[in-house]
């Protein structure tokens, strides 16, 4: 591209001298010193060295498009994995393969599902525009990893589970959540005072429903 550009450079100094002339030849032939022949000549040569400057920019702007074509630009920011792809290779538009993957971390998504019967009264609220909080727990559920909020939820229920999918985003800020690692997520949908909290190792099933004996 520098070539180019001197190109131009030269091409319009040979212009600007053109220009000059021409307006020489306007002045000498007012005073009929000149012939009109030789006024048309530089305004002929005037308009030739134009063009030949109007064609240096458009390859300057064929160069640099070309450049940019050189470059490829990821359209989301993120964690990059390992390349496909190593130096010397050859790529082709038609790979499908591609060079490497890109992971968007921050923010991250968690999607997990909550049983059926729980479904009117999550979507109640989710409706109604209340941010549900959400706790990404590790595999032991004994370590909260993140906190987030709920996103949005499938539209329509698996009837092989009897489950709803829900997305939850977290903004992963100091990176404890990884693109498909399996968290336990822990849901808020309401908060209940002044009631009697029992152990689950407490609660017994009958046939009439759930008991606890003391």
């Amino acid at each position: 591209m520098a070539q180019q550009k001197a190109q131009k450079e030269h091409d319009q100094a040979v212009l600007e001298n053109a220009k000059i002339d021409l307006q020489r030849y306007e002045t000498l032939l007012k005073q009929d010193s000149v012939q009109a022949q030789t006024r048309d000549t530089q305004v002929a040569l005037v308009k030739q060295d134009q063009a030949t400057v109007d064609l240096d920019q458009a390859q300057i702007v064929a160069t640099q498009l070309n450049i940019t074509y050189c470059n490829i630009t990821s359209p989301v920011s993120g964690r990059v994995g390992l390349r496909l792809v190593d130096e010397g290779n050859q790529v082709h538009a038609s790979d499908t393969n591609g060079l490497l993957v890109i992971t968007q971390i921050q923010p991250i998504t968690v999607v997990f599902t909550i049983p059926e019967d729980s479904v009117p009264t999550v979507m109640s609220k989710l409706n109604a525009g209340q941010q549900l909080t959400v706790d990404a727990l590790d595999r032991a559920q004994k370590n909260k990893l993140a906190q987030g909020t709920l996103l949005t939820s499938d539209n329509q229920i698996d009837p092989a589970t009897g489950t709803l999918k829900l997305k939850a985003i977290f903004t992963n800020e100091d990176n404890a959540l990884f693109p498909n690692q399996f968290v336990n997520a822990r849901l808020l949908v309401e908060t209940k005072k002044n009631v009697v909290l029992l152990p689950v190792a407490a609660i017994q099933y009958g046939t009439q429903g759930t008991f606890v004996t003391w």
